[in-house]
């Protein structure tokens, strides 16, 4: 549909690989096995890339594509705990307000493509395409134009998600096989459509989603994690032997790192024992309490006879899926089940805590309440090792200047081998609070702050280290661009990775107002009201 359909305003292109959760020191070790990756090691400039805080999916990949951290962006997880209505808000594209490379370059007339970014269904007008990745489903409208979505499928077979995914938090690893296959199929298939769509835009985004998923689940196999990485390198290898590196600059990032762990601290359930969190009281609760589902769980995978969890009634099984690890951390939908939110004080999540203010009378005694509990985690300790809990442990106030939104109230990076597991247990006791890894979950690796940065093309320096933020990619892909920066964006432009004398070394940085883009942006849209 958009083939051969467009003349290019730039001679040069600018492309970025996604890699959701990569992280060296994965590759590091396998590096002469993977061509590609020392390609960029080699040929490029590379090194650690910062993420946002939190290190999670949403927010980071919107961080990238907007150059702001969560504090300006006003989300920071993957919901919203509204405590008035006593439920969660789940964010999707229409959460986020910022303006993304994306929506700069087509002001200026620039095509851009856009596939599968977590975060971007509903997908957006741009000046190109937009292939929305999660929380889009395959049964949903994801694209923009719609009507690219029926030529994806006819041309590609494509999908959002694996078509016979095993959930291997409950199946265990017998069909390991079968899930990867599934997801490497994905991968090529991304690599593919890139191929055929590169010579229609002049920027062009692609995630590789699935390899968080990989990564989850299977970090401790060290042979899936190097199918893993092989894949993506000999994807990538042929992706850029179709390119012009003449005219072509290719960016390498993820959104976060990853770190197996070896222990799990249960916080709500430790929040629970000091009565900050309450739980309701109905039958699904106390069905859970009196035949103990974790326990079940537990056992069953001890002795190996985990494939029964298989042919369990549908409402059992279910019970069993909610207090098992997944997508960041825990399976949301019940918590809003179990927990009361009218009398619950604090809630744990994935390296924040949501404080229900409205339990306050005023802003002192909420102050108070917070340092007090801070003072409480920063004690805690390990009690297989006696090793501190939390690395860090901050008011919202010191990690972002400005919190727009319902920001958490407390910020916090885990020990690295503590998964800090922010579901709520149907059996919410005091020996739940701490278990070792692995004894009823595949779930074996948790995130990281640092994820991979690497970026080869002509004017680019070779052999050149650099550790630049999550922030940074946006202003420096703008400014390769020759377009103005606005002056609100906190990264910054990575002038280092230009070789000296370049023209991109010497030219100057043009700034900008966000009010003038803002206007530029208003009137773009409506442009982009147009049929394509």
């Amino acid at each position: 549909m958009l083939k051969n359909k467009v003349i290019n305003m730039s001679e040069k292109k600018v492309i970025v690989i996604g890699i959701d959760a990569a992280f060296w020191d994965a590759i590091l070790p396998r590096i002469s096995r993977l061509p590609t990756f020392k390609m960029f090691i080699e040929k490029g400039c590379w090194g650690y890339l910062e993420s946002c805080m939190p290190p999670l999916t949403c927010p980071a990949w919107k961080c990238y594509s907007t150059g702001k951290n969560p504090g300006k962006l006003g989300v920071y997880w993957w919901v919203d705990v509204d405590w008035s209505n006593q439920r969660f808000i789940f964010h999707n594209s229409n959460s986020f307000h910022d303006i993304e490379i994306w929506d700069y370059l087509s002001m200026y007339g620039y095509r851009t493509g856009i596939i599968n970014m977590p975060m971007t269904y509903p997908p957006k007008k741009v000046n190109g395409f937009c292939i929305a990745g999660m929380p889009a489903e395959d049964g949903a409208e994801y694209t923009f134009p719609k009507a690219l979505k029926k030529e994806l499928i006819e041309r590609f077979d494509y999908r959002i998600h694996p078509k016979n995914i095993v959930y291997v938090d409950v199946y265990g690893k017998s069909e390991k096989d079968k899930t990867l296959d599934e997801i490497f199929k994905l991968i090529e298939t991304r690599f593919k459509i890139a191929e055929y769509y590169m010579d229609d835009v002049d920027f062009l985004h692609i995630t590789i989603f699935y390899s968080d998923f990989i990564h989850h689940y299977f970090s401790d196999d060290e042979e899936v994690i190097h199918r893993l990485y092989k894949k993506i390198d000999e994807e990538l290898g042929k992706f850029i032997n179709k390119l012009n590196l003449e005219n072509t600059y290719i960016f390498l990032m993820s959104d976060h790192g990853q770190s197996v762990f070896d222990y799990i601290f249960r916080i709500n359930d430790l929040l629970y024992n000091k009565q900050y969190l309450f739980k309701k009281k109905h039958k699904s609760m106390l069905f859970g309490e009196l035949i103990n589902i974790e326990a079940i769980a537990r056992y069953l995978r001890i002795l190996n006879l985990d494939f029964i969890l298989k042919y369990m009634p549908s409402n059992i099984k279910k019970l069993l899926k909610s207090i098992i690890p997944r997508k960041s951390g825990f399976e949301f939908f019940d918590i809003v089940n179990i927990i009361d939110f009218r009398n619950t004080i604090i809630l744990g999540l994935d390296y924040v805590m949501y404080i229900n203010r409205e339990l306050f009378e005023n802003k002192e005694k909420y102050l108070r309440f917070r340092d007090k509990l801070i003072s409480e985690l920063k004690v805690l300790r390990n009690p297989f090792n006696g090793e501190p809990v939390f690395e860090k442990i901050l008011p919202k106030e010191s990690v972002y200047s400005i919190t727009k939104g319902n920001s958490p109230d407390i910020f916090f990076i885990p020990n690295p081998k503590i998964n800090v597991y922010c579901g709520v247990s149907s059996n919410l006791k005091k020996n739940c609070i701490w278990v070792k890894s692995h004894e009823f979950s595949r779930w074996v690796s948790t995130h990281t702050l640092y994820g991979i940065f690497g970026v080869i093309g002509s004017d680019i320096k070779e052999r050149y280290n650099i550790n630049p933020k999550i922030y940074d990619l946006a202003p420096t892909i703008l400014y390769m661009f020759d377009l103005p920066v606005p002056n609100d964006m906190d990264g910054r432009i990575l002038k280092k990775i230009f070789v000296e004398k370049s023209l991109f070394a010497r030219k100057d940085v043009k700034y900008e107002d966000p009010l003038k883009i803002r206007i530029k942006e208003t009137v773009n849209k409506l442009k982009l009201g147009r049929k394509f």
